[in-house]
């Protein structure tokens, strides 16, 4: 028997970050006054939430500015001992310096 084969094309765009920025709600995670950290032993700090927007394009497409794109990244501490980080949010853990 012969076998019949249906072939279909179809033209395809991929689109590529040519330009990011992440923001964060606050770049000073300051101790709260009356607020205990997570294990009661020590003080709380504040928490920001992070954004991340990128610009998408590619050879001879047209770019599309200010997409959030924050759902799609990972993001991590440089010092887990000052600053964590759960998702998108990163809550202060004690006085230094940390790079997201």
């Amino acid at each position: 028997a012969a076998s019949a084969h249906t072939v279909a094309h179809t033209p395809l765009r991929v689109w590529y970050p040519v330009a990011a920025s992440l923001a964060i709600s606050d770049v000073e995670l300051n101790a709260v006054e009356g607020l205990m950290g997570d294990s009661c032993a020590g003080q709380g700090y504040q928490t920001g939430r992070l954004t991340l927007t990128a610009n998408l394009g590619g050879a001879g497409l047209t770019t599309v500015t200010g997409l959030d794109v924050t759902a799609l990244a990972a993001f991590e501490s440089s010092d887990s001992s000052v600053a964590t980080v759960d998702g998108a949010e990163v809550t202060g853990v004690a006085p230094g310096s940390a790079t997201i």
